[in-house]
Parts: C-alpha cells; structure tokens; sequence
C-alpha cells in the first residue's frame, strides 16, 4: 500500500532504503523499463537473489551468464510451441482430476491456494517430467505446495532483517534451522522426481533434453534446475489460478459471461476444428479475465537487478552497480496508463481496447531476454483449468479473500471458496 502511494507522488521512479541501507532505485514506468528489460543485465545476488539461492542452487532464477544462457537453450525446448502442443491432453487431464476434486469438497469451503498448487504441480510432472500419476491426492505433493509456501515466508522475513543478512547468524537461529530443513526436504522430492522421471518416462521430458546434453550440464546443475522448476513453475501459476477464481467468484456479470462463452464454444464446433484453434481464439473473454486477473495480480509483482554498465534514461545517469526493482505490480495499476485501475474490468482487453495499452506497461511475464521461460504453458494450463471451472459449476462463492502481500510471488493471505454444482432433477 505504501509503494502503491508513493507510486502516485513520484510516476516514474522513487529511491527505498531496503533494510535502512540498502538503496534500490523503484521503477514503474515503461521508458526506464524498456531500457532495463532490453538488455541482458543480471539479477542482483548479494542480497535477495542469493537468500532464494540456497533453496534453488544456482538455477534459471538466479544463475548469472555463460551458465544461464547455456542452460536456457536447454530447457527452452521443453516450453516451445510444439512441446505445448502436445502436452495439451495432459494439461487437460490434470484440469479434469481437478474440477472432480472440487467438487468432491460438495459445496464446502475450500483452500483455493493449496488446491491450485497441487493441480499446477501435477500438471508440471505429468507435461515436463511425463510422470503420469493421481498427483492431486498425493499426501507429498501436498505436503511440498506448503513447504514452499513456509519457505519463501522465511525469506521474507530475512530480506527485511539485516542481522539475518550473514549467514553465521542466519543459519544458527530457530528460523535458518527451520529453513534448511525445508530446503533439505524440497531437494529431496526433486532428487525423486528426477529418478522417477529417468526410470519411467521416454525420450520426450525435459529431463531428457537436458541429460542428452551432459557435456554442458552436471548432475548439480540438473537438480538445481529441477528444485527451480518445481518451485517458480508451480507457485506462480497456484497463485494466478487462485485469483483468476477467486475475481470470478466476486464479480457474478463477469462469470455469467464466461458460462454463456463456454458453453456456447462446447457445439460451436467439431473436435477436429477446436484442436486446431488455440484457447484464447476459442475463448477470448475467458481469457481477458485471466490478462485481467494478471494486470491486478501478477505472479512476481517485483524483479531486481544490478547494473553491469552504466545507465541513462529520463535525464538521469545511472552508474554502474546501480540497484533497480522494476515494480510490475504499480506499473500495472498506474493511473497514467490505466483508467480507473483498481476496478476488476476485462474488457481492457477487448479487440476493441487493446490498441490503448501502451508498450511496457502490461507485462505478466517480464520481457526482453530474461522474460518467463513457461510463460506459454501457464496460459494453457491457466485457461484451460478457469474453462474446466466454468463448465463444471453453476456458481463459485467467494467466502474469504485475504490481504494480499508480496514475497517472491504475489500471494494472498487466505483465499476461500465454495463450489457449487445444481443438481439435475433427475438427481434430485
């Protein structure tokens, strides 16, 4: 809230002392953006980024070039359009176990944010691991979506105490000892799920694009990739599935209108039509709810970075080393750009609006060469899991959505829902 005021004194960037003596240079306007997106410049690694690294190892997050490059290059072929293409069935797979199991819960309340990280994460294994199994039910998946949850919470908490910055004193008190542990058991669900996935699956995972290319990558290297999967490939898309519902639940017009396009789509057209048509072709309402949702809450409201070289843009000169948070979450809801920007509205993203939205200023998955690697599978499993959503249930009720905050990812406190599905008279 405070960010979001000063957002509004000073429109294109501000100075914050992190921890009273760290200084970062806020940027939310789309000129020093651009200029900051465009150019490979690492992400800093004295503070924030190296906290994350000793969860995830030197992984895509925060490893630095030649190494992120290489590795890059290796895991990109598990996201490309193709790969997407024909993980299609098991995303739509996952979205199935997950509507049944919402609807199992029988018009209970439910944790949208638990339940949504284990779909995400099931749909993970089954699409880049081709780990086929009822994940959703599956007491350790469970148990990793809250073990991520308690350990970004714990780096939270260091990034805003500086005697928790040297990792003598860190490591030593109840709150480091809790993290290692949390650690030591993420890295050992990845170590199973990298033996798993090698002992089961064929040549088509994402594993085994990266283990045919061994000469470039050590067994480190993979599990840190692994551990960095399944951490940021499964939160972010959690968190966005749990607002997109949650925002549905809370605007009754808009989910009428999503009822009406999705069973209207569901005899629009043959099955041989719609696997040729992607999703937000298909549903184009659908999806502005969920560019909507993204503008409102994107999944990593923050990214800092240290310059490598120096900096000028808006009249300013910026040496080099200079710290910058591009702030995703105030650029989206910045007044210059956006008209009446706190209001739920996915009409912004009509035919007819989107010539309005200006060049760097809505940006879900970053940009430039650093942007969201799986950017392309969460819009699928995104859409396909609101889409299932919808065409099961006849209502969603919104029972508490709590205060939102900002860690790695944006995340609310609490968010709980009802799922209701009528009955047919001939079930009455």
């Amino acid at each position: 809230q405070k960010f979001h005021e000063w957002t509004e004194r000073f429109p294109i960037m501000f100075k914050y002392m992190v921890s009273s003596f760290i200084p970062i240079i806020y940027v939310h306007h789309p000129v020093p953006i651009k200029e900051l997106l465009s150019v490979n410049i690492p992400k800093e690694r004295k503070y924030v980024y190296r906290f994350l690294e000793a969860y995830t190892g030197e992984g895509l997050i925060v490893a630095s070039q030649p190494k992120w490059g290489r590795h890059r290059r290796l895991i990109n072929s598990a996201f490309h359009k193709a790969a997407i293409n024909s993980y299609k069935s098991k995303i739509e797979d996952s979205c199935s176990s997950f509507t049944d199991k919402l609807a199992s819960f029988e018009g209970a309340e439910v944790d949208a944010v638990q339940e949504c990280g284990m779909m995400a994460l099931d749909t993970l294994l089954r699409c880049t691991f081709a780990l086929e199994s009822d994940w959703q039910h599956d007491k350790q998946v469970a148990r990793f979506v809250r073990l991520v949850s308690e350990c970004v919470s714990i780096l939270t908490h260091r990034i805003y105490n500086p005697l928790w910055y040297l990792d003598c004193i860190f490591f030593r008190l109840p709150a480091g000892k809790k993290f290692q542990s949390l650690v030591n058991e993420a890295r050992d669900f990845s170590r199973q799920i990298i033996e798993k996935s090698a002992a089961e699956s064929r040549n088509d995972t994402i594993l085994s694009h990266v283990m045919n290319n061994h000469d470039t990558i050590t067994m480190d290297d993979l599990a840190n990739e692994v551990t960095t999967l399944l951490f940021a490939g499964h939160d972010t898309t959690a968190h966005a599935l749990a607002f997109s519902l949650a925002l549905l639940a809370q605007h009754k017009d808009v989910w009428n209108k999503c009822k009406h396009e999705v069973v209207e789509n569901s005899t629009a057209a043959d099955e041989e039509e719609k696997s040729r048509t992607e999703l937000k072709t298909r549903y184009p309402y659908v999806y502005q709810c969920l560019q909507e949702t993204l503008r409102l809450y994107p999944s990593v409201p923050i990214v800092a970075k240290r310059t490598d070289r120096p900096m000028s843009f808006c009249g300013i000169d910026f040496p080099t080393s200079t710290w910058f948070a591009i702030n995703f979450y105030s650029l989206h809801r910045h007044r210059k750009y956006w008209e009446d920007p706190l209001k739920y509205d996915p009409d912004r993203f009509s035919k007819d609006n989107m010539d309005k939205i200006k060049p760097f200023t809505y940006l879900p998955f970053s940009a430039g060469p650093r942007n969201c690697i799986g950017s392309k599978l969460a819009v699928e499993e995104l859409l396909t899991a609101m889409i299932s959503v919808v065409r099961t249930f006849d209502e969603v009720e919104c029972v508490r959505f709590g205060e939102v905050y900002s860690d790695v990812v944006l995340r609310p406190a609490e968010i709980k829902l009802r799922f209701i599905r009528k009955k047919a008279e001939n079930e009455a």
